[in-house]
């Protein structure tokens, strides 16, 4: 399909996108190539595109908001469009996603609270962690909220659920998640002082890939990014033995360690 295609496809499943630069009327011109060449090749392939349901959403605010066309027929323009989930918007705030995020978590705490008579620590916490959190948390990062109003919607959802624990409702809500061995949102997004991202860090980017025609010989691909061993490549074992707690220094000699 990308055969002489200029622009980026993605392809994820059964849905194609292509992303493409207008400034000018060359980038225009191109993008539009781009789609007659795919058109063809869906042809050629027997593989048609649904032109029905394609669409075309503009950014950016000198944007000329071109029409294009695929195959005979003009491709509608849209201000949203949900993609795996996520309601992505033209104007790329994640405002819309964000209510959206917020009012099915609300929707199953208001189930809980009708369904069990029972409200303990345990109950309420397992239901939440299990139904509550993973909503708010979906994709996110993808659409991680900037806007302090869609920051509260969200924390206002679990402010709600820990007051649903049986002598808890009438403490503040630090007060609450310290009980709880919960954090904020917030934090869980950022991290408490980068320890979360460095965690991250060394348990995704640290790839150590042992040789298997000598199981002593380690092999440590370290692409240099911030600090002295970062990096990993597809198929490779990423080490999670590591305390993210250490200090940089402590942390490149514990690895130093492991593979020398």
């Amino acid at each position: 399909m990308d055969v002489g295609v200029v622009n980026k496809i993605l392809n994820f499943a059964d849905d194609t996108k292509i992303v493409s630069k207008v400034a000018s009327e060359e980038q225009i011109k191109i993008l539009q190539s781009d789609l007659h060449k795919m058109f063809n090749w869906s042809q050629d392939w027997q593989m048609l595109f649904n032109t029905d349901k394609s669409k075309v959403m503009h950014f950016g605010f000198n944007n000329k908001e071109v029409d294009h066309i695929l195959g005979n027929q003009r491709l509608n323009a849209v201000e949203e469009e949900r993609d795996v989930g996520v309601i992505v918007d033209k104007s790329l705030k994640s405002s819309k996603q964000c209510a959206k995020a917020a009012a099915a978590p609300n929707a199953v705490l208001g189930m809980i609270h009708r369904t069990f008579l029972c409200k303990d620590k345990e109950l309420i916490l397992q239901l939440c962690k299990s139904l509550v959190r993973p909503r708010l948390e979906y994709c996110i990062q993808v659409w991680r909220p900037y806007l302090k109003k869609d920051i509260n919607l969200l924390e206002r959802v679990q402010k709600r659920a820990t007051k649903l624990i049986s002598g808890l409702s009438e403490m503040g809500y630090e007060e609450r998640l310290k009980i709880l061995g919960l954090t904020t949102l917030v934090l869980a997004r950022y991290g408490r002082k980068g320890k979360r991202y460095d965690m991250i860090d060394i348990t995704q980017n640290i790839a150590i890939r042992y040789d298997t025609m000598h199981k002593r010989n380690v092999k440590l691909n370290a692409l240099r990014h911030g600090h002295q061993f970062t990096g990993c490549e597809p198929g490779w074992y990423s080490r999670t033995t590591i305390a993210a707690k250490q200090p940089t220094r402590a942390r490149a000699q514990t690895i130093s360690n492991m593979v020398g």
